[in-house]
């Protein structure tokens, strides 16, 4: 651009001769370039060495912009499972991915060309096979999926739910938490082999119950057990406490309060509070305490 602004050999569309170039015209008149120019005339001097570098940038920003506006997004279509791809992502708009090797081609290049290069090069020897071979690959790439979210909704839940069983069984007996994972584990393990088989025993031995985990447990159903009396009192149109006093083995007083309350047709008891009285056991002390 710069060579052909220099010579003044582009005017107009016309091609200027070689005898007329040893006239050096101050000015070259550039209308098919300048024209859409800001800021532009149309005339061009040939003596500013800074005005063919703006026309350039111009032109190719320009360029750029036509070319990022007329990128369009591709849809997939159905054909292209003949290739061995399937549509992942969104649903619309959607990229490619290889039901053999799970590669995954993006939108703009999803293209019958481009998805056929890929199977003759990457997969040479499944390029004459039948759009049925790819079908059943996508069928067992369904179900393969399709297991995972069941094992992960179905199997996980059930251990969970088995291990704040195993926890809360073991918080009352006032075992060590360790006792879980030393010795119930491998007795469950064991005994489920021998009477359900090896993969029973695969489930039972998913349920987690170290000495962390039990312990965690232990103080997730302590929180969900005071949540819910809360929530039972605050529902009740009454309620009545009983109080009592204990002494624990280092001789150190104790509060015990218990609440009954009616709830679904029946009276409940339950212990509302449990703490040390750490000054004396006088009535005003213990009502702070409860207050």
């Amino acid at each position: 651009m710069e060579s052909w602004l220099k010579t003044g050999r582009l005017t107009s569309g016309k091609r200027i001769s070689d005898s007329s170039l040893n006239s050096e015209p101050p000015a070259v008149c550039i209308e098919n370039i300048s024209e859409n120019v800001p800021g532009s005339s149309g005339l061009l001097n040939t003596q500013d060495p800074s005005a063919g570098l703006n026309i350039q940038h111009t032109i190719t920003k320009r360029v750029a912009t036509q070319e990022k506006t007329s990128s369009k997004k591709r849809r997939y279509d159905e054909s292209y499972l003949s290739f061995g791809f399937v549509p992942v992502g969104m649903t619309e708009n959607s990229d490619g991915q290889c039901v053999i090797c799970n590669k995954i081609i993006s939108n703009s290049s999803l293209v019958p060309a481009k998805l056929k290069r890929h199977l003759d090069t990457n997969h040479p020897e499944l390029k004459d096979k039948s759009v049925s071979f790819f079908e059943r690959h996508k069928e067992v790439r369904r179900t393969g999926a399709a297991a995972i979210q069941k094992f992960v909704k179905t199997d996980n839940e059930n251990a969970t739910e088995a291990s704040f069983l195993l926890s809360y069984k073991i918080a009352p007996a006032g075992k060590p938490h360790t006792i879980a994972e030393d010795l119930i584990k491998p007795c469950m393990t064991e005994i489920v082999t021998c009477v359900l088989g090896e993969e029973a025993a695969k489930k039972v031995s998913a349920v987690q119950c170290s000495n962390n985990v039990i312990s965690d447990r232990i103080h997730k159903i302590s929180d969900h057990i005071q949540d819910e009396l809360i929530s039972r009192l605050k529902t009740s149109e009454m309620f009545a406490m009983q109080l009592d006093e204990s002494t624990d083995v280092v001789g150190l007083s104790i509060l015990l309060v218990f609440v009954r309350y009616p709830f679904g047709g029946s009276i409940e008891e339950d212990l509302f509070l449990c703490t040390p009285l750490e000054t004396n056991t006088t009535g005003e002390e213990i009502f702070k305490v409860i207050d």
